[in-house]
């Protein structure tokens, strides 16, 4: 179309619209001035932008070409861009620029403060499963780096490094619920004071943990040394320890579904609420057994997802695709393992989702031609 501009020159123009708007403002292009665009891109990078860290980026190179020299604080917000641009899913682009951001400071004379490592910290641990190999070894290399000039470790810190060991932690990571589980022992003997949200990422590391009962028992046993320091377990705590459940029944633990009606019994006593990714983590519990083997029937695992939406109703909650999916992955599940087709279960919650108005998507069907696949068999389970 004629006049339009490219997308290059959109990117472009978005930045130097910022940068007018304060020479309009009657204010200097001054540090204090790039680091508000450079804010702004961060914000962008939040709401999904793809682009905004390279036009963050931009703004540095356009700085130090204009002779304004970037402080720590402009640094630490190209590194606070960098953890923000991993939600439109740059994960390791994020990372490695968020250490380029630190090299850079460290060329410029510029010295890092803790808050620097703490956005270096989060930018890590927000890329997950996308982040670099070696971003555990990495992460810690900073904390130490940091020491080694002279700064202190906070409660952010011991709380962002927990968040990367639960967020980059592999199946059967066993090593890092030992290393998460030493750096709460490290946090009490330099004297920072765990909150509720250390216990939590404690809590989600050993539940990503993968490694079955064990994770939940070290997950219980977290939960017990949070009460002890008088801190009170929210629905994040328990939500996490769900999830371990739900990590003992991918290891075949025929009791993980009682176990975390436990988990729900004892967020009751405490006056927790549940919310709807409570009762899809029992979804997911449900699921999860039936690919296990432990639930071979469809007819069971419907059973129990109906007891899910009826919980989840008792407590004026509605339950969404997310629910029913995990049921509907049940029933495939139950009928790979089983001998019946579970085609009739199938239809009762497609119904079902049609009467509470949760209108299906691509897994729904999914599962759903699976389950129809498996009717048209002659012989089921291999009977």
């Amino acid at each position: 179309e004629a006049g339009a501009l490219s997308d290059a020159e959109s990117e472009e123009g978005l930045k130097e619209a910022q940068l007018r708007m304060m020479d309009a403002a009657g204010g200097a292009r001054d540090a204090e001035a790039y680091n508000r665009v450079i804010n702004e891109q961060a914000r962008a990078a939040a709401g999904g932008d793809r682009n905004a860290l390279d036009r963050a980026m931009d703004v540095l190179r356009e700085m130090q070409a204009k002779g304004v020299a970037p402080t720590c604080v402009t640094f630490t917000a190209l590194i606070t861009c960098c953890s923000k641009a991993t939600s439109a899913g740059n994960g390791a682009t994020a990372m490695e620029r968020g250490l380029e951001v630190l090299d850079m400071m460290e060329a410029a004379g510029v010295a890092p403060d803790v808050v620097s490592y703490n956005a270096m910290l989060n930018t890590i641990a927000k890329a997950g499963p996308a982040a670099t190999p070696g971003a555990i070894d990495t992460a810690f290399s900073l904390v130490a780096k940091m020491e080694r000039q002279g700064l202190v470790p906070n409660r952010i810190t011991f709380n962002t490094l927990i968040h990367a060991l639960a967020r980059v932690s592999g199946e059967g990571d066993g090593q890092n619920m030992k290393l998460g589980l030493s750096l709460l022992d490290r946090m009490r003997k330099s004297g920072v004071q765990p909150d509720v949200m250390t216990y939590n990422a404690l809590v989600d590391v050993c539940a990503r943990a993968g490694l079955g009962d064990q994770g939940v028992s070290q997950a219980l046993q977290v939960l017990e040394e949070m009460r002890e320091a008088d801190l009170h377990p929210d629905v994040v705590t328990f939500n996490s320890l769900i999830n371990a459940c739900a990590q003992a029944a991918v290891k075949k633990d025929s009791a993980a579904f009682e176990l975390a009606l436990q988990v729900l019994a004892q967020m009751d006593r405490g006056g927790v609420a549940p919310n709807v990714v409570t009762f899809n983590s029992l979804c997911t519990i449900i699921a999860r057994a039936a690919a296990a083997g432990d639930i071979s029937d469809p007819g069971a695992a419907v059973s129990q997802g109906r007891q899910v939406i009826e919980m989840m109703q008792a407590s004026d909650l509605s339950p969404n695709i997310i629910t029913f999916n995990a049921i509907l992955n049940a029933v495939e599940k139950a009928a790979e393992g089983g001998e019946e087709d579970g085609r009739e279960e199938a239809e009762d919650l497609i119904e079902l989702m049609v009467e509470m108005g949760v209108k299906p998507n691509p897994v729904t069907l999914s599962s759903l031609t699976a389950i129809f696949r498996l009717s048209l068999e002659p012989e089921v389970g291999g009977g």
